[in-house]
């Protein structure tokens, strides 16, 4: 894969390829870290570090002395904002082609990387829709055209007042499911 200027890019294929020092727990409701390490590493993308970057593992010593927000707890309205400007600039296709070259379980285990920042930016989404226009077009070129869902989410696109949230995700992992079991 070459090598990438976005940050959540890069950041996404560092923790599929397992490499060290990037984050491995990207479960959302993971009791025993809270995908610490993720969430981590999203303040440093507002920051405007990226992963590839001299600065950054200095950077990320600096943000482990700093109070983390908690799981599942909405973050400033300012954060959600800088976190979602850098991920609708990050290629879904490139997302997909570096974690189907890491050490995942399943192939459609890079929508996981999309959920968490769906998640961290689902207030300032709603309000902008930046993923749902930069991320949804990408989302149905990959999906197989007899997709269950794919109604749903061309509607979403064209719908101002829909926008994509990170269950949504779920729906189109069912799908290509569905698709490699026939």
């Amino acid at each position: 894969m070459e090598q990438t200027n976005n940050a959540f890019e890069a950041l996404c294929e560092g923790a599929a390829n397992r490499e060290p020092g990037f984050p491995r727990c990207w479960n959302l409701f993971c009791g025993t870290c809270g995908h610490m390490d993720f969430r981590r590493a999203l303040l440093l993308l507002i920051a405007g570090h990226h992963p590839r970057s001299s600065e950054w593992w200095s950077a990320g010593l600096t943000i482990r002395r700093l109070p983390l927000p908690m799981p599942g707890r909405r973050w400033p309205w300012n954060d959600q904002f800088a976190l979602s400007q850098v991920l609708g600039q990050a290629s879904v296709r490139r997302i997909q082609l570096a974690s189907s070259h890491g050490r995942l379980v399943l192939p459609t285990d890079w929508l996981m990387f999309l959920g968490l920042g769906l998640c961290y930016t689902e207030d300032v989404e709603r309000d902008d829709r930046c993923l749902t226009k930069a991320w949804l077009p990408e989302l149905l070129a990959l999906m197989p055209t007899e997709a269950r869902s794919r109604p749903n989410f061309e509607e979403m696109l064209q719908d101002p007042a829909q926008y994509l949230r990170w269950h949504d995700l779920e729906r189109i992992e069912r799908d290509f499911h569905r698709v490699q079991q026939r």
